[in-house]
């Protein structure tokens, strides 16, 4: 994930984790809970950039769902496993094409 320091201005990248996709977005487990400043950034920013499966995607609209919901999204062995450690809040980002 690549995003921008809501005060600093400084880019930065933070490794995730997803757990699940739909042609619309990305859903990504949050082990640290929703107030990690690589969240409150992309919030402040209204989104940031994702490189997943060799592209570049600009993720938008970011918000935070529930855990069923981005089970719902995942594969099958993906969705068993992570169904047994992904805590309650999610975030959920729309892919749009692009750097």
């Amino acid at each position: 994930m690549r995003h921008r320091g809501r005060k600093s201005g400084k880019s930065y990248e933070t490794p995730v984790a997803i757990i699940g996709s739909t042609p619309e977005g990305v859903y990504i487990g949050l082990p640290w809970g929703p107030a990690t400043d690589w969240i409150r950034n992309l919030q402040t920013a209204g989104g940031g950039s994702l490189v997943w499966k060799g592209q570049v995607f600009a993720v938008t609209e970011p918000g935070f769902v529930g855990k069923a919901e981005a089970l719902a999204a995942a594969p099958g062995l993906r969705r068993r496993l992570a169904g047994r450690w992904l805590p309650e809040d999610c975030l959920r980002l729309r892919l749009r094409p692009g750097s």
